[in-house]
């Protein structure tokens, strides 16, 4: 039997939730790949291609095209066949810079910076600029390490840029914590850092299955703004930040959008920018969502009249290849609210364990564990003090409230 050797012939995004490849491979006729699309179209790809292929090519296609706007409806379920779910309609909790930093380039798999910079606004009133030069080892190429171009607010003027090469890999090790007002590495216990580099583990919703991706998140006290850049990409055209706007901290109307106005000054996770948000919001209320065992989980959290929520799931495991929904599970939990946060969730084991003691090194949100450990995560908003409920990035969320 020949070798069916596999590459890429096209990748685009047809529509704002439409990802159309098409491979071409040696033993078989070009054939295309459209997760959006009807779910027949994609048996006939894992089944003529090997697998490392049909990885590279969803890995790509979830980095090239950008999630549904603010405004636009994405598509709803397929109510004449409720056995077959379409996961890249879900959504997913947005954070200020997380991921969303690159493009991803199919020739030689190769993550560029897209042509952006961030204003950073420290707790302390200090106000640093800064983009992405390059997550490649100036000496040796391996991916994962980080070369950011800073400048500092220094009176009416920006300082001259300068360039930090982050002294480790985050594919090698824990995440890796800067400060850019001094600028140094530091200890990524806070304070004294506004960035945490870090590689996580992204539910990619056009693909089906999470990938490993370099991300960026700011620290409990930063806030960040968003700024296109020219394609000289020079940072000394950075607006004054006196006249970036904050984005209010309330509740959207719409409890699932996941998009804000990048180019005002927010948290990393504002309630703006949360699939799910405040504890209250969905009290009693069920809202579905895939997990990282890539499970289809509706689940309902009602909170009782003394410190605790009762959890029921109800959950079906996922076919990778066609859609296709397994037989029911069903389980429930009680949460202690009174036990210190975060409380972590884990929606596919049989007891619905809540996997603290598995996680007692935890110091959320600096050093999270494994996106794959956990689905939801209850904490203390650091606005409100009120619980918030988030997302693990290995999980997404249907843009519907039950």
């Amino acid at each position: 039997m020949p070798t069916n050797v596999c590459t890429v012939a096209e990748a685009a995004c047809d529509g704002p939730a439409r990802h159309v490849v098409r491979l071409v491979c040696s033993a078989w006729p070009s054939v295309p790949l459209d997760r959006s699309g009807p779910p027949a179209t994609v048996p006939a790809v894992v089944r003529t291609c090997p697998l490392p292929a049909v990885v590279v090519v969803a890995a790509a296609v979830a980095a090239a095209c950008e999630r549904p706007p603010v405004g636009v409806d994405p598509p709803a379920p397929n109510p004449e066949d409720p056995d077959i779910v379409d996961v890249s309609t879900f959504v997913q909790d947005r954070p200020a810079i997380g991921g969303k930093w690159y493009e991803y380039t199919v020739d030689g798999h190769v993550l560029t910076p897209r042509p952006h910079a961030w204003l950073l606004r420290t707790g302390e009133g200090d106000v640093v600029g800064f983009r992405i030069v390059s997550v490649y080892d100036p000496e040796t190429g391996a991916s994962g390490r980080f070369t950011l171009e800073h400048v500092r607010r220094a009176g009416a003027g920006w300082s001259a840029p300068q360039r930090f090469v982050v002294d480790g890999n985050v594919k090698d090790g824990p995440p890796l914590c800067v400060d850019l007002v001094s600028p140094a590495q530091r200890d990524c216990a806070p304070p004294g850092w506004q960035l945490r580099l870090v590689q996580q583990s992204r539910l990619s919703v056009a693909a089906g299955f999470a990938v490993a991706e370099p991300a960026l998140f700011l620290a409990d006290d930063v806030v960040a703004a968003r700024v296109d850049l020219t394609a000289a990409l020079a940072l000394d055209v950075l607006p004054d930040p006196a006249s970036v706007a904050m984005l209010a901290e309330a509740p959207p109307a719409d409890p699932t959008t996941t998009d804000w106005d990048f180019a005002r000054f927010a948290r990393d996770l504002p309630e703006n920018g949360r699939a799910l948000g405040a504890l209250e919001r969905v009290d009693g209320r069920a809202f579905t969502m895939v997990t990282t065992a890539f499970s289809l989980a509706t689940v309902t959290i009602t909170r009782g009249d003394d410190d605790t929520a009762a959890v029921a799931v109800s959950r079906r495991p996922i076919d990778r290849a066609d859609g296709s929904l397994g037989e029911t599970v069903e389980a429930t939990a009680t949460l202690d609210l009174a036990a210190p946060r975060p409380l972590f969730l884990k929606l596919d084991d049989a007891a619905l364990r809540t996997p603290a003691e598995d996680l007692a090194d935890v110091a959320w949100p600096t050093t999270p564990p494994f996106a794959k450990d956990y689905d939801l995560v209850v904490v203390d908003d650091a606005v409100t003090g009120d619980l918030a409920l988030l997302l693990s990035p290995a999980t997404a969320l249907r843009p519907a409230v039950d």
